[in-house]
C-alpha cells in the first residue's frame, strides 16, 4: 500500500518508505546517496513536483524518510498519483515507485487493523487466512484496508469465498509499483515487487483449492422430475414373464437320438 494524506495542507507528518532489493532485504541508503523525488500522473510529460531536499536514508526500516515543506502538496488535486524516489550512488541509481493519495475516498478508506484473533470479526478472521497481518508492512499499514476486505466478503457472500479474490487484489496493487536499479551501460530491473505480486497471485489459486476441499460441490436431484421412465430391472437383458412361461418351455425331440423305440401293440 503507498502513502495516503487525508489533506494537502502544512504540517503533514513525514513518508516513510520500506525499500527492499530483489531478494526481500533492506536496502541500507545511509550514506553515500543523493536523493530525489518526483510526483507526478502516469503518462505525463513531466511531473507535478520535483523535491530534492528533505529526503534522507536509513540502514533499516523505514529506510526512506520524506519531510514535507509547509503546502509542499498544495499544487496536487486530491487523488492518486506517482510518487517515485531516485537514489544515486557512486554511478549506480535505484528506483522506487508507489502511490500517493491525497484526500479520503470513503469511510475508513485508509484503515487497516488486526486484533491477533481470527474469531474476533470477519475482516480479521480474511486477514488471517490470507496472510494480510504485517500492520508494519508500507508505511505502517497492510496491503488491504479494512474497508476493502469487508466490501469483498458483502460482495461474495462469505470469507472463504473472498479469500482468493483478497489476494489478487494485492497482487493488482503490487502490479502498479516498480523498482528496479540502472547502472551505466546497462539496466537492471530489481524483482521486488514482481516476486512479490506472483506469490499472491498463487495464494489466490491456494485459498480456492482450499475452499473448494472444504465446500464439495452437490448434485442436486428432483426426485419428481424422473416420473417412472426409469424403474427396477428395465436394462436387464433377460427377464421372465409367467404370461409369457411357455415360450420358455422345451419338449424334447427324441427322433434323431439315434434311439429306436418300439410301440406297445398289445
Amino acid at each position: 500500500m503507498g502513502l495516503s494524506y487525508p489533506s494537502k495542507l502544512a504540517s503533514l507528518p513525514n513518508a516513510q518508505l520500506l525499500w527492499l532489493d530483489g531478494a526481500g532485504n533492506t536496502i541500507d541508503l545511509s550514506a553515500g546517496y543523493t536523493f530525489v523525488v518526483t510526483v507526478g500522473r502516469q503518462g505525463a510529460a513531466s511531473p507535478a513536483i520535483i523535491k530534492t531536499a528533505g529526503i534522507t536514508g536509513a540502514p533499516t526500516s523505514p529506510n526512506v524518510t520524506i519531510s514535507w515543506g509547509a503546502s509542499e502538496l498544495a499544487a496536487l488535486s486530491e487523488g492518486t498519483w506517482l510518487l517515485q524516489v531516485a537514489a544515486t550512488a557512486g554511478g549506480l541509481t535505484r528506483y522506487l515507485t508507489t502511490t500517493l493519495t491525497i484526500g479520503s475516498t470513503g469511510p475508513d478508506s485508509t484503515s487497516a487493523s488486526y486484533s491477533g484473533d481470527p474469531s474476533s470479526s470477519p475482516v480479521d478472521e480474511a486477514r488471517a487466512l490470507i496472510g494480510d497481518t504485517n500492520m508494519s508492512v508500507f508505511n505502517g499499514s497492510a496491503f488491504l484496508t479494512d474497508a476493502e476486505i469487508a466490501y469483498k466478503i458483502a460482495s461474495v457472500g462469505s470469507v472463504g469465498q473472498a479469500a482468493g479474490d483478497l489476494c489478487e487484489m494485492i497482487a493488482a496493487k503490487l502490479g502498479m509499483l516498480t523498482s528496479g536499479t540502472k547502472t551505466v551501460g546497462s539496466l537492471t530491473i530489481s524483482r521486488q515487487y514482481m516476486d512479490q505480486r506472483q506469490h499472491w497471485l498463487t495464494m489466490a489459486k491456494t485459498c480456492r483449492r482450499q475452499y473448494a476441499r472444504l465446500h464439495p460441490g452437490k448434485v442436486a436431484v428432483n426426485p419428481s422430475a424422473m416420473g417412472t421412465e426409469f424403474r427396477a430391472g428395465m436394462y436387464d437383458v433377460f427377464k421372465y414373464d409367467p404370461d409369457e412361461a411357455a415360450i420358455w418351455e422345451v419338449t424334447p425331440d427324441l427322433s434323431d437320438s439315434g434311439e429306436d423305440f418300439e410301440s406297445d401293440s398289445s
